[in-house]
């Protein structure tokens, strides 16, 4: 039995919200493998609640290691760092667990803005540096510059509507039908 959409939409939205902030309260307290896995199962059961198809499911995959590459970045840059000390491979594998709970959330959740995406940017930069702000405040990363607030949102001013366009198309954008190239005199 399917739930009907506004279901659906409250059950995704309470998950990530559930998950996000359990695996990033465990995080601040150097549970990271516990964090990624409790992310993990949300983001399996975003799946399970949108049953998304094998190109959406592609999607997914790409704007959760583009949102990690652009994590790592603002780490690298000195932008975030982790709170806590030595965390290492643990808590790279958090953040993709983190993204891993997002990316199939976004479709359910956020499938009303497919007509709206202008509405994204500025849902992305209020939205992304409130979580990163939170996720301080639990003790799972330090924000290292003054600055750093206004560079997250920067980040999700463009991540975010980047991601809602891709993720709230119904067959995702990547993965193309076998012969649809052909069958349109494309070249690959």
């Amino acid at each position: 039995m399917r739930l009907p959409s506004w279901w659906r939409v409250a059950a995704s939205a309470a998950v990530f919200n559930v998950v996000w902030t359990a695996s990033v309260w465990l995080a601040g307290r150097e549970q990271w493998a516990l964090g990624a896995v409790i992310a993990g199962v949300g983001g399996a059961i975003h799946v399970g609640i949108g049953r998304p198809s094998a190109k959406l499911l592609a999607t997914m995959l790409v704007v959760g290691v583009v949102g990690l590459a652009v994590d790592l970045a603002l780490i690298e840059a000195g932008v975030l760092g982790f709170a806590t000390a030595g965390p290492g491979i643990g808590a790279v594998v958090w953040v993709v667990g983190l993204w891993a709970d997002f990316a199939p959330g976004v479709p359910v959740m956020l499938g009303w803005l497919r007509s709206r995406l202008w509405l994204s940017v500025p849902l992305g930069i209020v939205g992304g540096p409130a979580a990163y702000w939170i996720a301080s405040k639990l003790g799972a990363v330090s924000l290292m510059r003054d600055w750093s607030l206004f560079a997250i949102a920067v980040q999700w001013a463009v991540l975010f509507p980047l991601s809602a366009w891709a993720l709230t198309r119904p067959r995702g954008v990547f993965l193309r039908r076998a012969g649809a190239g052909a069958a349109s005199g494309a070249t690959p």
